[in-house]
């Protein structure tokens, strides 16, 4: 979704409509090709603002590092592959696990994060993912 609108609400209302990606107007236009391509392979794509927006709205960056720390090796693994947009069945092929197997680790990641839908931790690892 390409808009002009950077406020948290527009947003997380598109996400939740469905959107896999958010682009905003004042975003380089050389970052636009890299947003459909994402979307096109399956993955999500949310430009730097957005992410960033996403990210205040939902951690302080304390309780951030404390989760990560509380992380084991493969739900690390599996946060940084949603970092880079892969959905639970790349994430299982990639880990050659099961995609019940990733959805459970999902969980355990939210748990220890404290949030409560999928599309949260997504923008949380694609933050942390662009930060590197």
């Amino acid at each position: 979704m390409i808009s002009g609108f950077n406020e948290i609400e527009y947003i997380q209302k598109s996400i939740a409509a469905g959107a896999k990606g958010y682009f905003l107007k004042d975003d380089p236009a050389e970052n636009i090709i890299q947003a459909i391509r994402s979307v096109y392979q399956g993955k999500v794509y949310y430009s730097d603002e957005v992410l960033s927006l996403c990210a205040q709205n939902t951690l302080q960056p304390s309780n951030a590092n404390d989760a990560v720390n509380q992380l084991t090796r493969r739900e690390i693994a599996i946060f940084e592959l949603l970092g880079k947009g892969y959905r639970r069945h790349q994430i299982a092929q990639e880990l050659k696990i099961s995609v019940k197997t990733v959805s459970q680790h999902i969980e355990n990641i939210k748990s220890k994060f404290n949030l409560k839908t999928t599309d949260e931790i997504y923008k949380l690892a694609l933050q942390l993912n662009n930060e590197k």
